[in-house]
């Protein structure tokens, strides 16, 4: 690992080499963490920590990929000014009062030392992020998902667990809520690593990096391109504080004195356990077990000041259909045997197309290049997430619909041309369009260009929602990191 900063300048640094290097001992972390070489990893740890390469990569990812959100634009700091942060930043114990982040709204010359105080407390966040992550997800359970950001692996455990001979009982727990009462000291004693960064992450806690992760919205669509302030380490520390619910509730139904005769018949594989981040369902044949499993969930939930909001939990049975990560999971029957149906759901189609429209109207004037810059991402970014569903009908009528919208934009913006100019400016006949590894023709495609600083016309479209083909499940492979 580097120890001293030796780039001349910001634009010259292999961020490819920068974190081929921080990957190289996040693994020698790993391996420790399994080999329970435990004085090995808090060394390996703090190298990591100290390292010049984790501190720039920090700082790159803060500016660029975690963006804070409301707060920092990825345009206040000049790259002297990011190298600047890098050289001093380290973990020093201290946090950001995250609180008054929600509320500050200070003039122009404040915001720029504000905006650089967040970036760093950000950074840190990062830093300990590097260094707590290969650890545990060297031992995180098998059905905890959030820390892998696979969402694919979570809905292949519940389509496997409802393909079933009978319905299943399911429940969805929220416990988010009640996250603001967790108890520092339990969830500091779980963490159990070495004093620098347990005593950085103390004063995290007391300024309310889990009270802001509490009051925060969900956003599984991936819409949203910044990160809530304190939402970098937070989501960590949630899977920490919940690692050992599955095996608990696994082994409490193995327990269970089963008096009656199908009662019996069941055994701790009925069962099923999914958890992504705070959000976790539990499935079973038996009601009555099911119950008796959200009850022992609760209990041991209470051990670390935290517990299941019933208002917003739910008990029902498969074939009435529930919603899990943004999605419609219902069982159905085919040739006498239950099975998933798995599909966006209404509400997340409803966002996707609010948020274009939102984007639409708010932007009447700009060029057709700037608006495909806006919704291309956003449009992108929910049919990678949904792609892995029953998705391809719907796709095609979202696509219909974002293509009617579009169409009302562009007719809006010139009413002296006839419509056939219009059409061919905007959504030009005989082209072809590569999207993927697929080349396309089609007349209506929302089409823009500019011309760049040299004089270079540079060109852009905008992909139709139903290019994105539907993907089959690929498991993730626990052993790596």
């Amino acid at each position: 690992m580097s120890k001293n900063i030796q780039y001349l300048a910001w634009g010259d640094i292999n961020w490819t080499s920068v974190q081929k290097r921080v990957h190289r001992v996040q693994i020698r972390i790993y391996k420790a963490k399994q080999s329970d070489e435990i004085s090995k990893m808090h060394w390996l740890q703090d190298l990591l920590v100290h390292s010049t390469d984790a501190k720039l990569l920090a700082i790159h990812k803060v500016t660029t990929t975690h963006k804070v959100a409301g707060v920092y634009d990825g345009k206040s700091l000049t790259n002297t000014q990011k190298l600047a942060l890098a050289k001093k930043l380290r973990i020093d114990c201290k946090a950001h009062p995250i609180k008054k982040v929600w509320i500050a709204k200070p003039s122009k010359t404040k915001r720029q030392k504000l905006e650089i105080s967040i970036i760093k407390d950000q950074a840190k966040q990062i830093l300990a992020k590097l260094a707590l992550e290969p650890e545990w997800n060297a031992i995180f359970e098998p059905h905890s998902y959030a820390y892998r950001k696979k969402v694919p692996d979570a809905l292949e455990s519940i389509f496997l667990s409802l393909h079933n001979k009978n319905p299943k009982w399911v429940f969805s727990a929220d416990i988010r809520k009640s996250f603001d009462k967790t108890q520092y000291p339990i969830l500091l004693a779980k963490l159990n690593t070495f004093p620098l960064i347990e005593k950085q992450i103390e004063s995290w806690l007391k300024a309310g990096i889990l009270e802001g992760y509490a009051n925060t919205e969900k956003h599984y669509l991936m819409m949203e391109t910044k990160t809530p302030y304190g939402g970098i380490l937070s989501e960590l520390l949630v899977n920490i504080a919940l690692h050992g619910l599955e095996t608990h509730l696994n082994n409490f139904v193995k327990r269970l004195k089963k008096k009656s005769r199908e009662a019996k018949m069941l055994n701790k594989k009925d069962l099923t356990f999914v958890r992504f981040s705070d959000d976790f369902i539990l499935m079973h044949d038996n009601r009555e077990i099911l119950q008796l499993c959200i009850c022992e969930a609760n209990k041991w939930l209470g051990e670390i000041g935290l517990r299941i909001i019933m208002e917003k939990s739910s008990t029902i049975l498969g074939t009435s259909g529930f919603y899990f990560l943004g999605f419609q999971i219902i069982q159905v029957v085919k040739y006498n045997k239950y099975k998933a149906k798995i599909t966006p759901s209404k509400n997340s189609q409803k966002l996707l197309l609010l948020k274009i429209r939102e984007i639409i109207q708010k932007n009447k004037a700009i060029s057709s290049y700037q608006l495909i810059n806006k919704l291309r991402p956003i449009i992108i970014r929910w049919g990678n997430y949904f792609k892995f569903c029953e998705c391809t009908t719907i796709y095609n009528n979202l696509s219909h619909r974002i293509f009617l919208k579009l169409r009302a934009w562009v007719f809006r913006r010139d009413t002296r041309s006839a419509r056939g100019i219009i059409k061919e400016k905007y959504f030009p006949n005989n082209k072809t369009w590569k999207f993927g590894n697929k080349i396309y023709k089609d007349n209506w495609v929302l089409y823009g260009k500019t011309r760049n600083n040299k004089n270079q016309v540079i060109e852009n479209f905008l992909p139709h929602l139903s290019w994105i083909d539907r993907e089959k499940f690929i498991k993730v492979n626990k052993s790596k990191l």
